[in-house]
């Protein structure tokens, strides 16, 4: 649930326990450059994080008096398909992602996913209240080659976004029924995807994006 209070923020990781120091890493450059947000309510989508590395993370918060992490099972996705997939970015745990529409609180109407290795620099406020101008996510339009685009079923200037940094239309996107669309996807190519569960968002949400600008999202690639 996102309080009603204005300055708050709701914030979606997804981990196993192979990223969970770079998990708390990326939450404490959260919570020292957003001091002056008044709530931000973290959900980690947990893929196996061992109860060493949770009681490490709860530290975090607690040192930064933000209360504890909402801990939420993630969804494996080669058990939810009967289906193995690849895995051409990151690990398994990224496909825990795209489940977030049925494992987060129903009453969640937004939220800003950010994936582990994400360092945030400055205050979010203005990302987080972002105008989506009607599409169901912003992102950051990526850097690959029209050869990306076709093999994922899309036309050479279609756009393609960094999935790193979304901010979600959470209740967009249950309207448009995006999980299911994404697991249709990924059943039509039989689990090999380009840029595995990145690709297949690009796939679905391409046409249903509003690109946002590079300083809310700066890659190496831009440099």
């Amino acid at each position: 649930m996102v309080s009603d209070i204005t300055n708050s923020a709701c914030i979606v990781y997804a981990s196993d326990d192979n990223f969970a120091e770079i998990l708390g890493i990326s939450v404490i450059s959260l919570f020292e450059n957003n001091k002056d947000m008044q709530e931000i309510i973290v959900y980690i989508l947990d893929s196996g994080i061992s109860i060493v590395n949770k009681e490490k993370i709860e530290s975090i918060f607690k040192e930064y008096n933000r209360g504890t992490p909402k801990w939420i099972k993630a969804k494996i996705i080669i058990e939810e398909i009967s289906l193995e997939v690849s895995i051409d970015r990151g690990s398994l745990s990224q496909y825990a992602r795209l489940f977030i529409s049925s494992l987060l609180p129903e009453d969640t109407k937004k939220v800003l996913y950010l994936d582990c290795d994400i360092l945030v620099l400055k205050s979010i406020k203005k990302l987080w209240d972002l105008d989506l101008h009607g599409k169901t996510i912003a992102a950051l339009m990526d850097a690959f080659s029209r050869y990306y685009r076709i093999k994922i079923g899309l036309k050479p200037n279609d756009i393609m976004f960094n999935s790193g940094v979304m901010l979600i239309d959470l209740k967009e996107w249950k309207k448009q029924k995006i999980e299911e669309k994404l697991l249709k996807f990924i059943l039509e190519k039989k689990g090999n995807i380009q840029q595995g569960d990145q690709g297949a968002l690009n796939a679905v949400l391409s046409d249903d994006t509003y690109c946002f600008e590079p300083c809310f999202n700066s890659v190496s690639i831009y440099f």
